[in-house]
């Protein structure tokens, strides 16, 4: 089967010669473990991960809970839960959140733009244009996985320019996703399976992954 993955460090990367460095890398290498069903890994970028599903380039996505998936794509299970963030520059303090300019991914879910209701939404490609925009002043905010944005802070050596605690921080669960035309009544039992195999690996997947991105 064909899995899209959004490009998303330290969630989703490319895999090394030495196997999967990234979360959903590591959910989906277990998945195909425990399912016995190969699976081949396509990195997009994020908002393409949708379209893939939808046109038929995909068969599987992992990725966060979307409440507007198309008819043709299904929820197979929740795989695991995931903080998310909103991070202001340090020098907006004086603004009120409806003068925030937030950067939200571009196909995010009802579930996750009703927690910025009322702010200056501003859609990204993917969350590296977030944080280069945050940095230029041209956002005051942007929202997205609490660890992959602490992980480009980083990269673009920025933290000074930011408030130290997030604005608002809740949590968000990760689901596994099929087109109904490439999930037989068997192939999805399949994969249920595995996810329900995976949940025991979850907390050292969680913990483990990141850190072997990072290194």
């Amino acid at each position: 089967m064909r899995l899209a993955l959004g490009y998303l460090p330290p969630i989703n990367c490319e895999n090394t010669e030495v196997g999967a460095r990234c979360v959903n890398n590591k959910v989906a290498e277990r998945i195909q473990y425990f399912s016995g069903i190969d699976i081949n890994t396509y990195l997009v970028p994020y908002a393409r991960a949708v379209r893939m599903l939808e046109g038929g380039q995909a068969d599987i996505g992992l990725m966060l809970k979307n409440d507007n998936m198309p008819d043709n794509v299904m929820a197979v299970a929740k795989v695991y839960e995931i903080v998310l963030s909103i991070y202001t520059r340090a020098d907006v303090d004086h603004l009120t959140y409806e003068q925030l300019r937030i950067g939200v991914l571009r196909g995010q879910g009802d579930n996750i733009i009703r927690r910025i209701a009322g702010s200056r939404q501003v859609e990204l490609a993917e969350y590296q244009q977030g944080v280069e925009m945050l940095a230029l002043g041209r956002l005051e905010a942007v929202l997205g996985p609490d660890e992959t944005l602490r992980f480009l802070f980083g990269q673009y050596q920025m933290s000074h320019l930011l408030n130290p605690q997030p604005l608002v921080q809740f949590s968000q669960e990760v689901w596994l996703y099929c087109r109904r035309d490439s999930c037989s009544p068997q192939r999805l039992r399949q994969l249920q399976k595995a996810i329900d195999e995976i949940q025991s690996e979850m907390p050292s997947i969680m913990q483990v992954t990141p850190a072997t991105y990072y290194e």
